[in-house]
């Protein structure tokens, strides 16, 4: 069996929900053969996915232009739809070629629209898998530009091709797409470390992890006070003062992330399940216009403790009343990843349906 994953890079998020897809899948079928589409490079994929593929290091979609990992870029956006919808018939052009290049028997994508549309005019089975889609994250931010419906629906339609859309939760509402289905979460979980023991540190000491997730987001860890009971364990780009850099850990980040005692991040898919899952309190920077965001925050608050902090607090590290409140909080209902399981088993169906 052959399949080509199609994976946004944009960020972290869309390689942490397909890649527990693809390691189950992997589980329950020995005899796939992997092609993995995504730009980024095969080193890092390569963390991601033990498995052996061949790699094809291109963009089928850029997904929202960013200024940093907290601010989209409107009106960079809105030029990368429209110059993608100008292009659109050699772009799908480049996605058919792929295709045939390939010859999968299945494509699975989080989440190019492109994909779907021209395995829909090869007849190759398609399926998306995703927390959001591109479609209403381009119309959210850009509906008053020129042209934004008429790109929308297009976006839409490509999207409806696909044989089903799993919309993982949590997850923004996907009312024009077709073949919807909605699904539990979708992450890894990691596993518990004794962090004290781990540092050599106090049984006592309070782990801290800091982590606005594959972006680079700078944070003054300079002017956070220090406390020898509360170490900041951080997540983002190499700081020298005042924390621990992931890298020096000798951990993983999803075994950190399982075992620190709260997460200071951003309202992101990846982010929030796993602490869910993991049963972990967050206190958050909040996006603001995210489209996302609503659902994610409703979603982790029914799970545990979940309270936003300001990005002035987070520059002066200060946000020790919020910190001492997540510490003495309790977990109201562990999450798990049910999603994983209900869409390998739906793949696995669709391929014996297929065989007739």
């Amino acid at each position: 069996m052959k399949i080509l994953c199609s994976i946004t890079f944009h960020g972290y998020g869309h390689l942490s929900q397909m890649a527990p897809v693809i390691y189950g899948l992997g589980r329950r079928r020995d005899d796939i053969e992997w092609t993995l589409q995504c730009a980024a490079p095969r080193a890092l994929l390569q963390k991601w996915f033990a498995m052996p593929f061949d790699h094809v290091p291109i963009a089928l979609d850029d997904g929202v232009a960013m200024h940093n990992a907290m601010q989209v870029d409107v009106a960079a956006t809105y030029r990368r739809f429209a110059e993608q919808h100008a292009a659109r018939d050699e772009q799908l052009a480049q996605a058919r070629a792929l295709l045939q290049q390939v010859q999968p028997d299945l494509v699975i994508t989080d989440i190019s629209h492109l994909l779907s549309r021209a395995a829909a005019d090869l007849g190759i089975p398609c399926i998306h898998l995703c927390s959001l889609n591109w479609a209403d994250t381009f119309f959210t931010y850009c509906r008053d530009f020129p042209d934004a419906e008429l790109i929308y629906r297009q976006l839409c339609d490509d999207y409806s091709q696909a044989q089903c859309f799993y919309a993982l939760t949590p997850g923004m509402p996907m009312t024009n797409i077709a073949n919807v289905k909605a699904v539990g979460p979708v992450c890894r979980v990691g596993e518990r470390v004794d962090l004290a023991r781990h540092f050599q540190r106090p049984a006592d000491t309070r782990f801290v992890f800091v982590c606005l997730g594959g972006m680079d987001y700078p944070i003054a860890f300079e002017r956070w006070p220090q406390s020898e009971g509360c170490v900041y364990i951080n997540g983002g780009a190499p700081a020298d003062i005042g924390v621990i850099n992931v890298a020096d850990t000798g951990l993983d980040h999803l075994d950190i992330l399982a075992s620190c005692d709260v997460v200071i991040t951003k309202p992101g898919y990846g982010m929030f399940t796993e602490a869910a899952c993991s049963g972990r309190p967050v206190l958050f920077l909040p996006r603001g216009d995210w489209p996302e965001e609503p659902w994610l925050v409703a979603w982790q608050r029914q799970h545990g403790f979940c309270q936003p902090i300001s990005n002035a607090q987070l520059q002066q590290g200060d946000f020790a009343g919020s910190l001492q409140q997540a510490l003495c909080s309790q977990p109201l209902q562990l999450a798990s990843p049910t999603g994983v399981a209900t869409i390998v088993e739906g793949i696995l169906a669709s391929g014996r349906q297929g065989r007739g």
